[in-house]
């Protein structure tokens, strides 16, 4: 269970802005949908992203930036939270990642 967590819930998300990047990292088919909210400096977003690379599971990763225009509903909800991932379409964490949990994670999201 990543730092930060709290139980799993559905969030009705507003539209991402075409600010949104794409990354498959080890993606293979069917590798779980890892979405960072983040902004142009974030430290915390940084350290959070060497965890989820280093945690040897495909994913791929989906990138919104909190302050691109279109993406106002996301920082407002999420300003004071990033980074903050959502895994499969669903809230996961948020502040910071822990190895362990992480790759259990993925796996878990995975199967």
């Amino acid at each position: 269970r990543a730092v930060g967590c709290v139980a799993r819930q559905c969030l009705a998300p507003p539209a991402l802005a075409h600010s949104t990047r794409r990354h498959a990292t080890g993606a293979a088919a069917g590798a779980p949908r890892v979405t960072l909210f983040t902004k142009a400096v974030c430290p915390l977003c940084d350290r959070a992203m060497e965890v989820l690379r280093s945690c040897g599971e495909p994913f791929e990763l989906h990138v919104v930036d909190i302050e691109a225009p279109g993406n106002e509903e996301w920082r407002a909800r999420y300003r004071y939270d990033i980074p903050v991932f959502h895994l499969g379409g669903v809230y996961w964490a948020k502040h910071r990642l822990e190895a362990t949990s992480t790759r259990a994670a993925l796996r878990e999201a995975a199967s």
